[in-house]
């Protein structure tokens, strides 16, 4: 869909645009994604326009609200989910990376949601 996104703009505009991807992931299965992407050459997108980026991570709670251990003197902890995405992009450096390409607005897709029409202006 983002590169039919891309053609749409070119045949519109008569320029050509280069539509950024940022993917976030943990610190388990970024290597993964991004291994993934590369064998399948970035789905034709530009490897420089696909940007990957590590979400945070939270201290895990039991129902009481005590913290959970994963080791003794090491609390446990999980990623923090699409609602730390907006901390992430941040901390990551993928806003400063959005504002230096002159991105001006964000689809934002959570990858539980499979019916999402990912970069539909609808």
């Amino acid at each position: 869909r983002i590169r039919r996104l891309q053609h749409l703009v070119q045949r519109k505009h008569k320029r050509s645009v280069h539509i950024p991807l940022y993917i976030m992931c943990n610190r388990e299965n970024k290597e993964v994604i991004e291994d993934f992407f590369r064998e399948n050459d970035f789905f034709g997108i530009r490897e420089q326009d696909v940007l990957f980026f590590t979400q945070g991570y939270y201290p895990v709670l039991d129902k009481k609200g005590k913290y959970l251990l994963q080791e003794k003197h090491k609390i446990a902890k999980n990623p923090n989910g699409n609602g730390g995405l907006f901390r992430s992009l941040v901390d990551e450096g993928m806003v400063s990376d959005m504002k230096s390409r002159g991105v001006a607005n964000l689809f934002v897709c959570s990858i539980d949601n499979v019916l999402a029409k990912v970069g539909d202006p609808t």
